[in-house]
């Protein structure tokens, strides 16, 4: 008898679930969950499923007021205000990029889930500054001042567009001299840290949740030591890697 009462208690739950999904109302960033940054990577040398580099995941769960998860919800990265961010045409398979409003988009599963990791990479000797203010970082704890240049929105159908907050833009790939993300790039991380301005591109540890967003220090410099190690960042999208950036620009 414990046993049916349990099975129908699961499968009440359960029901209660998928209505719950089913009657979704509009997206509250104040309810979803979401990362505070992200970082560009490179792949395996595949752009698949498994291709892009996971240490670039960044995870949405979306959530209407009530909380209910959302499904099939479009959540849009738009990096057309990161200058040093250039997309690659090929993503992973069940995302969409536009080269030309420089976005990504995917869409929630049956729990509301979205989860990212962006192929790119940047070229240092053709680099436009981004948001660039002095070291130290603005007074600890959080609230952070900047949010990054990634803007983000959700959109369910039904309700307007919802404007989630930004995101603080990392990218690992910054030279075009080797295919994916390398020693070089580890250079360009210890010259940021060393400039004494704070620069978006090299902030690699804000993902950790670790409230080292918007300075640069060795926790940036041990996490892109971590994806280049990790190994699934060796091809990228330029000369010698797989893929092609957007622009067609090598």
């Amino acid at each position: 008898m414990s046993n049916l009462i349990r099975k129908a208690t699961l499968l009440a739950v359960g029901a209660l679930l998928v209505a719950g999904a089913a009657n979704a109302g509009a997206p509250s960033s104040a309810q979803s969950t979401k990362p505070t940054g992200l970082t560009i990577v490179a792949t395996n040398g595949t752009f698949g499923t498994s291709g892009p580099d996971p240490l670039g995941n960044a995870t949405f769960v979306i959530r209407d007021a009530v909380p209910n998860v959302v499904p099939n919800a479009a959540v849009t990265l738009d990096f057309s205000l990161c200058p040093f961010v250039r997309l690659c045409a090929n993503q992973r398979a069940d995302l969409t990029v536009d080269c030309t409003a420089k976005t990504v988009t995917g869409t929630t599963d049956g729990t509301g889930t979205i989860t990212f990791s962006i192929v790119g990479n940047t070229d240092q000797g053709t680099l436009v500054a981004n948001q660039n203010f002095p070291e130290p970082d603005p007074a600890l704890p959080p609230p952070q001042t900047y949010f990054g240049c990634c803007k983000v929105t959700v959109t369910v159908p039904g309700f307007p567009a919802a404007v989630y907050p930004n995101l603080i833009t990392a990218c690992g790939d910054h030279e075009v001299l080797a295919a994916g993300i390398s020693g070089g790039d580890l250079a360009v991380c210890v010259q940021d840290i060393l400039s004494g301005n704070y620069r978006e591109r090299s902030d690699y540890a804000v993902s950790t949740g670790s409230n080292d967003e918007q300075h640069l220090n060795g926790s940036d410099l041990s996490k892109l030591v971590g994806i280049i190690l990790g190994g699934g960042s060796s091809s990228s999208c330029k000369a010698g890697g797989t893929g092609a950036p957007c622009g067609g620009v090598n």
